[in-house]
């Protein structure tokens, strides 16, 4: 569900190009780089996730933590690079490279939940 996008397990701080309510999108994927390197499932599931990826997943008889875990295992390191973050109201969408098939670009939908942005949208998902 996730590999993609946490196959970006590296140190890359490109947040700081961002200003105001990008830089809070472009945070929150490197929040997601920062759990995917140190092997956190449970926070990628209780902190990142929008409520409704984290209901998908179980409503399909999964459960997060385990389907997380079980994506990150399946990754190698590479890193994520937020090249481009547009925000429309309360959804926001970022063109992220993710170091995977040489410097693959894909986008990430995010969602705000009440002062946090969330991952709502990844590619292969």
């Amino acid at each position: 569900l996730l590999a993609v996008a946490l196959a970006g397990c590296g140190a890359n701080d490109s947040a700081q190009d961002f200003e105001g309510a990008e830089r809070d999108v472009a945070q929150a994927i490197e929040d997601l780089e920062e759990a995917g390197q140190e092997d956190e499932p449970r926070r990628v599931c209780q902190a990142l996730l929008a409520r409704e990826v984290v209901e998908r997943i179980e409503a399909s008889g999964g459960d997060c933590t385990q389907a997380i875990q079980k994506a990150l295992d399946q990754t190698d390191t590479f890193s994520l690079t937020v090249e481009s973050v547009r925000v429309t109201g309360t959804t926001a969408r970022a063109r992220v490279e993710t170091g995977v098939d040489e410097e693959k670009v894909e986008t990430i939908e995010l969602v705000r939940e009440g002062n946090q942005w969330k991952l709502s949208g990844l590619p292969g998902a």
